[in-house]
């Protein structure tokens, strides 16, 4: 009868943990707008309502259950008055410290309350017996669950063995290596009681703190946006199940990176033209902003640029030294015109973008640029007057015969191209051409000076 007894407690066992899953679950309604029953040393659910209770014994060791589901995490020597409604003796083997411990039971009703024994592969139920040295007598029955040995006094039958429970597992949880905010579980806990869920915490000042409304295997930790740089932030998960049997994750840490953003200079080379030549004094504005995200901020976010979209990256601008006036005021390119040089070579100029990160140079860029005085077109025009052709006679040794011209220039007198010079670039350039297109021997014409040369011997 004993081993039949053995294989019945097992076939239950599977039997009613299958039931409680669809019984009882997490988060079903508080006792009360101001009762949270699911604090430790809760003893009494004398609220009357039909809802869940947590209950635990203080110094009296005395617990009393109520309407609703009763959850009762039992210590060595505790009495369990059962309540009216569903009653839930949650036996944890790791808090029976000795090899045999007891308990009792009063107000009992095996064919709605159940008995667990969590930690327990299995469960061996043997008895009762009578005590007959109580004023009321009380079945006594006797718990085998591994190496421990429970002894539980009741005024009722306990007609179904005790359910053998695995104790909840710890979950384990992982940061998301692209974003080190956002923790999540990656094992999922087992055993227990029903359902699992899942709930976080912080550690602050000192001790675990549970995060209100934060449930779910997945957590967006909430940096303050004034951490310190280095800061460090710790959090756990915790596992339940529907007695609140509890299992925590190990905990993982997040340090306030301060800024992660990389940013680098884009090209400048549009910036400014390749040439200036101002009528005017001018100035030409620079970007403040030309610079190029290459890295977006992750693991935490920026917190210490505030609304700064460029996360303390700043560009100042220069313009190499010279002494024609070119200068650069902030933003702003500045050429006056009257200062500049004429000479190309002279009005060369580097302009400079230096990248700041912090107020520490992490990077520039130059491009050159020419700007020169402004010069009007000349307006002077020029023409012939007289041309004298050569019609003396051939004497002497090797003689030459000049060719003589003159021409006017007006206007010009606004010219500052041609600065010093009364012809404004004009002059005259003279050509032969023989009658029959044939070179003539010993007669040389030179048109710089527009002189003939004759060599008599021909």
């Amino acid at each position: 009868m004993k081993r039949t007894r053995k294989l019945l407690s097992l076939f239950l066992s599977a039997a009613l943990v299958g039931q409680m899953g669809a019984v009882v679950g997490w988060g079903d309604v508080a006792c009360g707008a101001n009762n949270d029953h699911g604090k430790t040393q809760r003893v009494s659910a004398a609220c009357g309502e039909v809802c869940a209770h947590w209950l635990e014994s203080d110094n009296t060791q005395t617990v009393q259950g109520g309407r609703g589901d009763n959850y009762y995490h039992v210590k060595p020597n505790d009495t369990i008055v059962c309540g009216s409604g569903i009653n839930h003796i949650v036996v944890n083997l790791n808090d029976f410290t000795v090899q045999n411990g007891k308990f009792a039971i009063s107000s009992y009703n095996s064919s709605r309350d159940m008995i667990y024994f969590i930690g327990a592969k299995q469960v061996d139920l043997q008895g009762p017996t009578v005590d007959g040295n109580n004023n009321s007598p009380s079945l006594l029955y006797t718990v085998v669950a591994g190496s421990k040995t429970i002894e539980i006094s009741s005024d009722a039958e306990i007609q179904s063995p005790p359910i053998p429970i695995e104790k909840v597992t710890k979950p384990g949880i992982k940061i998301d290596p692209n974003n080190e905010r956002e923790i999540s579980v990656k094992t999922l806990s087992s055993g227990g009681i029903g359902a699992i869920t899942y709930s976080w915490q912080k550690w602050e000042n000192n001790k675990w703190t549970d995060i209100p409304g934060k449930e779910g295997t997945s957590y967006t930790a909430e940096i303050p946006a004034n951490a310190a740089v280095g800061s460090r932030f710790r959090y756990r998960c915790v596992a339940a199940d529907n007695a609140r049997s509890t299992a925590e994750s190990d905990p993982v840490e997040i340090t306030v990176p301060g800024c992660e953003n990389d940013v680098m200079l884009g090209d400048i080379s549009s910036v400014v033209e390749d040439s200036y030549f101002p009528q005017s004094d001018l100035t030409v504005s620079l970007p403040a902003s030309m610079v190029v995200t290459a890295k977006a901020n992750t693991a935490g976010g920026c917190t210490i640029h505030g609304g700064d979209p460029y996360h303390g990256y700043t560009i100042v601008w220069s313009v190499s030294a010279n002494n024609y006036g070119v200068a650069v005021s902030g933003n702003t390119l500045i050429i006056p015109a009257a200062a500049l040089p004429t000479d190309e070579n002279d009005g060369r100029f580097i302009l400079t973008a230096t990248l700041l990160k912090d107020g520490q140079e992490a990077g520039r860029r130059e491009v050159e640029f020419k700007a020169q005085k402004y010069l009007p077109p000349c307006d002077a025009v020029a023409s012939l007057t007289t041309i004298t052709s050569p019609t003396q006679l051939i004497q002497g040794k090797d003689p030459s015969i000049s060719c003589e011209s003159n021409f006017a220039v007006t206007g010009g007198t606004a010219c500052t191209e041609h600065a010093g010079d009364p012809n404004h670039g004009y002059k005259l350039q003279w050509t032969f051409t023989p009658e029959n297109s044939q070179p003539i021997p010993g007669v040389t014409f030179r048109s710089d000076a527009a002189v003939f040369e004759i060599d008599k011997k021909h």
